[in-house]
């Protein structure tokens, strides 16, 4: 069971941890748990929550171990006026989770110095924090990818603590504590057609995107055409904010059984409110069919979170031949808007 405490870290330290649980910024994630100042010897754990985002891929992970030490000693000078001094160390030690190897060792050390009058009670005290720092990346970031927490057992031997010799000690103590940090450093999927979000599930050749977010590239596997369907309730498509380049003809996308335009990249389109379902046809990739990431759509959603569903479908011949009319004919519209 994991002893909790007062953690004293240096302002620097602080202000670097200031977000204990989790702090989420732009590309980054950061993790912190510390097992407060513990009487020497003792062990205990220390707990960091895994990398667990579908949508972005982690690129390396900066941590941070550190552990203080602080010595106290109350003595006495039984003698004449003399200096006084503590020196203590210990070491800490992090092992990987599972109580595997060790992942860091924090050897530490602290002093202090005193004046003592003759017949003189003091306090002797000293202090220190040690602070190590690395990157792990690629494989060795796979203990730390997935759901759930990964547990660092972690121990601090009883080290040694010396006083001026011919003091009398009146009670004495030595404690450390141990700590972690982790930051994730992450990319966004999605943000480009050349790396699109991919289905998170198959079923009879439905494409399940669950919990994805707004205003991502989306591609499952290539068809002649997609039926995009929301299955969250009270969610709804926003926009079409861009389509793919790499194709050879004009994509054809119909509303609520309307044709709604044919649309190139470059082109956006931005739905009526409510709007859960809509069709894209006249797939004609000059790419390879069974490239995952044949079709990549920009899509925006209401909010974040949504769950929605691609099926694939045949391309009806009336639709393809009104879609080449328009071509024809008609100039394209950069913004267009059809009611469900």
């Amino acid at each position: 069971m994991s002893l909790r405490g007062g953690f004293l870290l240096s302002a620097a330290l602080v202000l670097a941890i200031a977000q204990l649980s989790e702090e989420i910024r732009a590309g980054t994630v950061t993790q912190l748990d510390n097992t407060g100042l513990i009487n020497t010897p003792w062990e205990s754990t220390l707990s960091i929550q895994r990398f667990n985002s579908r949508f972005d891929r982690l690129d390396s992970i900066d941590w941070l171990a550190a552990t203080n030490i602080i010595a106290n000693a109350s003595v006495t000078n039984p003698g004449s006026n003399t200096g006084a001094s503590i020196n203590a160390s210990a070491t800490v030690s992090i092992r990987r989770p599972g109580g595997g190897s060790i992942f860091v060792n924090l050897p530490t050390s602290a002093s202090g110095t005193t004046f003592l009058s003759a017949g003189g009670t003091s306090m002797l005290s000293g202090s220190n924090l040690t602070q190590v720092t690395g990157t792990l990346a690629g494989a060795d970031m796979s203990p730390y990818i997935g759901s759930g927490s990964a547990v660092f057992p972690v121990s601090s031997n009883a080290g040694s603590l010396f006083i001026t010799s011919g003091l009398i000690v009146n009670s004495s103590s030595l404690r450390t504590s141990g700590g972690i940090r982790f930051t994730y450093n992450f990319a966004p999927i999605g943000l480009s057609e050349g790396d699109p979000i991919l289905p998170t599930r198959i079923d009879e050749e439905i494409f399940y995107f669950e919990g994805v977010p707004s205003g991502r590239w989306f591609d499952p596997v290539a068809a002649d055409g997609f039926r995009y369907d929301m299955v969250s309730e009270g969610d709804s498509f926003t926009n079409i904010l861009d389509f793919p380049t790499g194709f050879s003809a004009p994509f054809l996308l119909q509303v609520g059984g309307a044709f709604a335009g044919s649309f190139g990249p470059g082109d956006d389109f931005v739905f009526e409110p409510g709007v859960r379902s809509f069709t894209v046809y006249g797939l004609s990739p000059d790419v390879d069919p069974a490239d995952p990431r044949a079709f990549p759509l920009q899509l925006a959603f209401n909010r974040d979170g949504v769950t929605f569903t691609m099926t694939p479908v045949p391309e009806p011949a009336l639709l393809y031949a009104l879609g080449a009319i328009s071509v024809l004919r008609l100039p394209r519209a950069r913004r267009r808007s059809v009611r469900r």
